[in-house]
């Protein structure tokens, strides 16, 4: 990963365009595409799962900048990830290099199915099986770093069966079995090109699955897919402490005053980071404690976000109250990295179900027990 020119290209190209960005919706795609061939996505390329913690820093350098720009970057990512893990040796062949290197980019489409499997949504594309793969109906909201000619990874329901397909969906504008619809507002991140997809009749081929049954794949990607998130927190946690350091030039006397310092903003980062370097160090597939303590310090740095991004906001004062600050900016960031899936109140539930000797993972390995069982 060349570090120096994706820092440049940031400040020369994304940095200019912040308020755009955010709030007008320029989708930084020729950044994206620039940063990938600084290799922003080749860690798993290179290093296959050792490149986990490489990933999680080149998506925290990104977000440190501009958080719209490193979901789009932890959505190429995740991508990668997938493509990665997935025991498709065809799809891994014919995708894995282009979207590491960036030069086809796309989403994870992951948010519906895992609110499903927690039973607070049902899977809203359904798949029916045909000869030579599956036919795709249904539309998915929320689904980023898509425009034509990109591709995500998705989960369908299968008619009259226990086990899910996971599948890549490829976003073709000649092909009329698939559309998108781009309704959707946000107070920030407006540039993070999330659309809703929408499938009637779409055709997946045989080597376009990601995984058969789903959740078999989903045991694979899962921690992986967390500890990514965490690089958007480790960004806002670097630009809190870069902008509390930027007031307490000025307001050190006054600041003294606050509840949270400067100190123990930098002290829980660092820690969040050792913790994050042990576990991407010791990552395992299949075990309950890991999941159990990837799931705490996912949840541990949306929580941190937002503590610091507040902190950040008091230590400026009234300058971080007007429009167009960086304070503020930042705010709506953290408020994101808690919101998105899964969410603070999410994480809760799962690490609850798991205390409940349950949860999503658990279900899984139940189902794909039962598939190998009736189809040995």
């Amino acid at each position: 990963m060349k570090i120096e020119n994706i820092r440049n290209e940031l400040q020369t190209h994304v940095k200019p365009n912040l308020t755009i960005i955010q709030k007008e919706g320029l989708y930084p795609k020729e950044s994206l595409i620039a940063m990938g061939k600084y290799g922003l996505y080749e860690s798993f390329l290179q290093q296959g799962e050792k490149g986990l913690l490489q990933s999680i820093l080149g998506i925290a350098e990104v977000s440190r900048v501009c958080m719209n720009t490193g979901f789009c970057v932890w959505c190429q990512n995740v991508l990668a990830w997938y493509l990665f893990q997935t025991s498709n040796t065809t799809l891994k062949q014919n995708l894995f290099m282009e979207v590491s290197k960036g030069q086809i980019l796309g989403g994870t489409g992951l948010s519906n199915p895992m609110k499903s499997y927690s039973k607070l949504e049902n899977v809203l594309l359904k798949a029916t099986q045909t000869q030579g793969g599956f036919i795709i109906n249904g539309t998915l909201p929320w689904v980023s770093n898509i425009e034509f000619n990109h591709i995500f990874g998705a989960v369908c329901k299968i008619d009259s069966k226990e086990y899910n397909l996971a599948c890549i969906i490829r976003i073709y504008e000649h092909n009329s079995s698939i559309k998108l619809k781009d309704n959707i507002s946000f107070i920030a991140l407006e540039g993070s090109a999330t659309k809703s997809v929408i499938l009637h009749n779409y055709f997946v081929p045989e080597s376009d699955i990601l995984g058969l049954p789903a959740e078999d794949f989903l045991l694979r990607i899962a921690t992986g897919f967390l500890l990514l998130q965490i690089g958007m927190g480790l960004g806002c946690l670097d630009l809190s402490l870069d902008l509390i350091k930027k007031s307490n030039r000025k307001k050190s006397t006054i600041n003294a005053y606050l509840p949270i310092s400067q100190g123990y903003i930098q002290e829980q980062r660092d820690n969040l980071l050792n913790t994050l370097e042990k576990l991407t160090n010791e990552f395992v597939l299949g075990d309950k404690e890991y999941l159990k303590a990837v799931l705490e310090l996912r949840l541990k740095a949306g929580l941190l976000t937002l503590e610091s991004s507040q902190s950040a906001m008091l230590h400026a004062g009234s300058s971080g109250y007007l429009a167009n600050s960086i304070e503020y900016k930042l705010l709506l960031e953290s408020y994101f990295v808690a919101l998105v899936s899964p969410s603070v109140k999410h994480l809760n539930k799962e690490l609850h179900d798991i205390a409940q000797n349950s949860g999503t993972a658990k279900h899984w390995m139940r189902v794909v027990e039962k598939f190998y069982a009736l189809n040995n």
